[in-house]
C-alpha cells in the first residue's frame, strides 16, 4: 500500500485501516465510474467492462479520441495469477483484438453495454478511425491494475517495454484502498508509464515526415475516389499562400501551418489518410486555450454548407474536439471554400 497518513483537528497522525478489495470486480467497478484513474485514459472516453475476447473476458476497456484503445487486466494480491499468468493472459487477450473489424468490436460493445459505441453523431468518424488504426495495428495501451506489486510483475513490465515496438505501451498501476472513520481512500502508484512514454517519443522524433507526393500516391492507391479532391485541397492550401508540411502518422499526412491573429503560429488543420477514408481534421483543440478564437475558428467552418460536423457537441466539451469531416463526404466546392473561410477567419483581424 501506498505510504498514507490521516490526521483529524489535532489528533496525532495515524495509518488509516486498510480494507483492500471485496473482489476483482471492485476494482473493475471503480475504474468504469472512474476511467481517468487509468493512464492515458481521459475522462471522456468510453469504457465497459468484462468485454469477450473469445478466450476470456478483458476486464475493463476503454477507448477515447486522444489515446486510442486501452485493455486493463485487475488482479488481486490474493489471485496466485498476480505475477506471471496476468502477463500471458492480458497479451492473449490482446492479441484476440488485433485485427478484429470494427464491426465485430462494435457488436461486442453493444453486447456488454446496450448500445454501439459509435452513439455521438458528431463523434463517428473520429472514433471509428481512431478504433479502426489500433485494431489494425495492435497498438494497444495495456495496463495491470493490482493492489500490490511485486519485484517479479514490475520487472517484467520494465522488460516489455524495453524490447516491444514504441507504440505498445505495458503499465502496472497499484490501487491502494483503505478506509478510515467512514472515510474511504483510494490512492495509485504507477510502474513503466515514463519508459513507455519514453520510447513513444523516441519513435516520433525519428520517424520520417511524409512528402505532398507520398500523401497523393497513398490515396491513388487506396481511395481513388477522393484522389482529385486531395488534389482540390492541396492547391486550395497553396491557393492560400498557407505553409504545408508533412506529419508523421502511420498513414501519410500533412499540416498546416497558420499565424493565426491573437494566436502565434498554429497547426489548426491536418490532413490523414486512413482505410475509412482521407480526412480533413479541425483541430479546435489546440485553440480550447483560447474560446473566443476557438469560437471563430467553429463559426467560421459552420458558415460553410456542406461540412459535416456538429458544431454544438464542440462547444459542450469546451472546444476539446478535432472533427475529422472525410473527403468524399464533401463537394469540391465545398473544400475551396473551407479552406479560404478558414483560412481568413484565423489569419485576417477582425
Amino acid at each position: 500500500m501506498a505510504d498514507v497518513l490521516i490526521r483529524r483537528g489535532g489528533e496525532s497522525w495515524h495509518e488509516p485501516n486498510q480494507t483492500g478489495y471485496t473482489d476483482e470486480a471492485h476494482l473493475q467497478s471503480i475504474l468504469l465510474e472512474h476511467p481517468w484513474l487509468i493512464p492515458g485514459v481521459r475522462k471522456d472516453a468510453r469504457v465497459c467492462i468484462e468485454f469477450q475476447s473469445g478466450v476470456g473476458p478483458s476486464d475493463v476497456m476503454a477507448i477515447d479520441l486522444e489515446n486510442g484503445l486501452t485493455l486493463v487486466e485487475c488482479k488481486l494480491a490474493s489471485n496466485s495469477e498476480v505475477r506471471r499468468k496476468i502477463i500471458g493472459q492480458v497479451l492473449d487477450y490482446a492479441s484476440r483484438f488485433w485485427r478484429m473489424s470494427v464491426e465485430d468490436f462494435d457488436a461486442q460493445w453493444k453486447v456488454r453495454t446496450g448500445r454501439s459505441l459509435f452513439f455521438e453523431e458528431g463523434d463517428s468518424n473520429e472514433l471509428w478511425t481512431k478504433l479502426e488504426k489500433s485494431l489494425s495495428s495492435g497498438e494497444f495501451r495495456v495496463v495491470l491494475a493490482v493492489d500490490e506489486i511485486n519485484d517479479d510483475l514490475r520487472r517484467i513490465v520494465e522488460y516489455l517495454n524495453h524490447v516491444t515496438k514504441p507504440s505498445v505501451a505495458l503499465i502496472a498501476v497499484v490501487y491502494s484502498r483503505s478506509e478510515d472513520e467512514g472515510v474511504e481512500i483510494l490512492s495509485r502508484q504507477i510502474y513503466g508509464e515514463e519508459l513507455a512514454e519514453a520510447k513513444s517519443q523516441r519513435s516520433r522524433e525519428d520517424r520520417e515526415r511524409w512528402t505532398q507526393e507520398q500523401f497523393l500516391s497513398w490515396i491513388d492507391e487506396h481511395e481513388p475516389e477522393s484522389s482529385a479532391k486531395a488534389r482540390v485541397v492541396l492547391l486550395a492550401l497553396a491557393t492560400e499562400g498557407l505553409e504545408v508540411a508533412g506529419g508523421k502518422a502511420e498513414t501519410p499526412s500533412l499540416i498546416i501551418r497558420m499565424d493565426v491573429v491573437g494566436a502565434g503560429s498554429r497547426w489548426p488543420v491536418c490532413l490523414y489518410t486512413q482505410r475509412k477514408g482521407t480526412s480533413i481534421e479541425l483541430r479546435f483543440e489546440d485553440l480550447k486555450s483560447l474560446p473566443e478564437i476557438a469560437e471563430r475558428y467553429l463559426k467560421a467552418v459552420e458558415s460553410v454548407p456542406g461540412v459535416p460536423i456538429d458544431g454544438a457537441l464542440v462547444r459542450s466539451v469546451a472546444y476539446s474536439k478535432r472533427p475529422n469531416p472525410l473527403l468524399r463526404d464533401m463537394s469540391e466546392e465545398t473544400i475551396r471554400a473551407l479552406i479560404n473561410t478558414i483560412s481568413i477567419a484565423l489569419q485576417e483581424p477582425e
